[in-house]
This record gives C-alpha cells, structure tokens and sequence, in this order.
C-alpha cells in the first residue's frame, strides 16, 4: 500500500496525515448505484466521503514539518497480517471454542457451543489488542519519501 498525504501533527517519530484522493480513484469505474463511477469512495474506510487519516512512523529520519506532502508505504506482507489478526484469527478462535465444547460434551445445547465460539472470539480479539501494544508502531506505515511543502 502507498499513500500520498499531508502531515497534520508530527509527534517525534510519529507522524499523522491526511491522505490525499489518487489517480487511481479518479479513473475507477466502479459504480456507484446513481450512476457515478468515480469518487465513489468503495475502497476507503466504510465508504467515508470526510478526509482520510493515517499514522505512520518516519524510521528513516527524514526532516519533516506539518504541511509537507509525504509518500507512505506499508508492506504487503504486514498488510496482509493486519487483515489475518483482524479477520480470520477470531473466526479460528470462534471456531475452536464451538469445536471443543461440541467434542468435550456432545449433548450440551447449541447456544451454548455459540456462547463458547464467542468467548473463543473474545479471547482472539483481546489477543489481538495486546499484539498490538507489544508492537506498536512496528506494523505501521512508514514514511519512505518527502515530496515537499504544501503549496497548494
């Protein structure tokens, strides 16, 4: 993932950003149920049409000052574990709560093999949480280019 935005508060290595709208969202063709096929917003956050932020962290040292316009990446390995801890590591989690209590007591009704799954959920997510504390800015975008000061 790469995004281009403007820096709205830099917080020592920390940096907050609003991103900007690409080309690529201009040229896309996915509609939009009246008919407009781009500026849709499908592949932002909950189809949000308000600003984008973003955090990163800036690991390079590059100088930076609110208001500069900044390239940030993530890459697609972390990229593709930020979505498996958010998504598919809680389903495994629902998943194995609702197998063992169905194995450990076959006749136990189904809510409450329902009711173990979602403790099983709970526990993945608040694993999840702690995996983020522990890391903290080390999944985070980073800052890998300075395109320069806002003139706009």
């Amino acid at each position: 993932m790469r995004e281009i935005g403007h820096i709205i508060r830099i917080e020592n290595e920390k940096i907050s950003l609003v991103v900007e709208t690409s080309a690529d969202c201009a040229s896309c063709g996915v509609p939009q149920g009246n008919g407009v096929t781009h500026g849709c917003t499908s592949c932002t956050m909950f189809a949000s049409k308000k600003k984008r932020t973003l955090s990163a962290v800036n690991r390079r040292g590059l100088s930076l000052a609110v208001g500069d316009r900044i390239v940030v990446a993530l890459a697609p390995g972390k990229a593709i574990l930020q979505a498996f801890l958010f998504f598919i590591f809680p389903l495994l989690f629902f998943l194995a709560g609702y197998g063992i209590t169905a194995l450990a007591d076959p006749g136990s009704p189904e809510v409450i093999q329902v009711v173990s799954g979602l403790i099983g959920m709970a526990a993945a997510f608040l694993l999840v949480v702690v995996v983020r504390i522990v890391r903290h800015t080390k999944d985070w975008p980073e800052v890998v280019a300075k395109e320069g000061p806002d003139h706009a």
